[in-house]
């Protein structure tokens, strides 16, 4: 006979990986290379040869046998697995009869889930993934799953889950209905824990109801605004009676076409006023205002689009209109007329003045002719 472990040190095997008092099994290969059958004792140390279990077994020739011991590690860290054969006769080959194998045995887990804040709001009718994460403080895996309780009913199970050393996360789903809630998040069927205490996570959560987003009554502009190519302004008025926040985009269609468009907030709660420009041209109009992309989406959209019909003909005939071309031809037409007043009014008072003074001047030259003749006379 010659007994031997098979494979040396890689002969030397175990059921799970070792951890701190977690019962596992140790196995060593026995082979014999010989002709003939030979029992033997087959024992297991750890650490500076600390006997923990042994095995008899019975080998025939040219065949391989397993030896296997239960173990229950005392200590975590780097510890030494000796598997040594010892016969019940004579062993042609004695060198293979001892492997040491060096493993490092791990701490127990220690699993539990962390705090979490919630840091959206949450709106009915959509399915949320909360991320709740999971930790591991030990050095060693371990297995279970996550269950969500709402209200106290059991509404979603993550199924198995590994769960390795360190931290990790789990998302956990929530169909949202509107209200006041509470959530546990439980940790399931762990095959190791340290702790049992810091495996549950409660919340209280309110959910909004849905935005509901609709129009007050547009005004149009007034029949003296609708000039040709002019531009007015029409005044929208949006309001949010829901329960949550709303982001929405707000169009403007003028006989299906886009002529405006703004993205925009609205708090719950509020009404947001809105200017829209919008150029004056000739023909009929369908003026379409639209309430759309709106963000968490609405259970009522009834409300999200008004209308405004125009005419405005080819040419206005408005008397505010003809003011201009009037006040033009008044200016052409009169403007001669009215410089001629203004010169008259200036000059012909200079022009009679200088006349008279010229007449009394004459007549004093008359006056004083005959007076020079009777003197020159007598």
């Amino acid at each position: 006979m010659n007994l031997g472990i098979d494979g040396g040190v890689k002969g030397v095997r175990f059921s799970d990986p070792p951890i701190k008092g977690v019962e596992m099994t140790v196995y060593a290969d026995i082979k014999n290379s010989g002709e003939e059958a030979s029992g033997a004792r087959i024992k297991f140390y750890w650490a500076n040869l600390r006997l923990f279990g042994e095995d008899t077994v019975y080998v025939r020739g040219q065949q391989t046998v397993v030896a296997a011991v239960n173990w229950t590690p005392p200590e975590a860290g780097v510890q030494d697995i000796t598997v040594v054969i010892e016969p019940d006769g004579f062993d042609s080959n004695k060198d293979d009869n001892v492997a040491t194998r060096t493993v490092q045995v791990l701490t127990h887990p220690s699993v539990g889930l962390g705090p979490r804040q919630l840091s959206t709001e949450m709106v009915e009718g959509l399915e949320y993934q909360i991320p709740f994460n999971i930790t591991n403080t030990g050095q060693a895996q371990t297995t279970g799953s996550v269950a969500m309780f709402l209200d106290g009913n059991r509404s979603w199970g993550s199924g198995l889950l590994i769960i390795p050393a360190g931290r990790s996360q789990v998302l956990v789903r929530f169909n949202t209905t509107a209200g006041w809630h509470d959530i546990k998040v439980v940790l399931e069927n762990l095959v190791l824990d340290d702790r049992l205490d810091d495996n549950e996570l409660r919340l209280n959560v309110t959910v909004r109801t849905r935005p509901d987003l609709s129009f007050d009554p547009v005004a149009g502009p007034k029949e003296g605004q609708l000039v040709l190519g002019k531009t007015v302004f029409i005044a929208l008025l949006i309001a949010n009676r829901g329960g949550s926040n709303a982001t929405c985009t707000v169009r403007a269609y003028d006989n299906d076409v886009i002529f405006y468009e703004k993205t925009l907030e609205v708090p719950t709660g509020t009404t947001k006023t809105l200017q829209v420009p919008w150029k004056v041209t000739s023909g009929d109009h369908n003026l379409v205002f639209s309430i759309e992309r709106t963000a968490p989406a609405e259970l009522n959209t009834n409300n999200n689009q008004e209308h405004l019909s125009l005419y405005v003909p080819q040419r206005s005939s408005g008397s505010e209109n003809l003011w201009p071309q009037i006040s033009i031809m008044v200016i052409v037409v009169l403007a001669p007329v009215v410089a001629a007043l203004f010169y008259y009014a200036k000059v012909q008072p200079v022009r009679d003045a200088a006349k008279a003074a010229k007449a009394a001047r004459q007549r004093q030259a008359m006056v004083k002719k005959p007076i020079k003749k009777i003197k020159k006379g007598a």
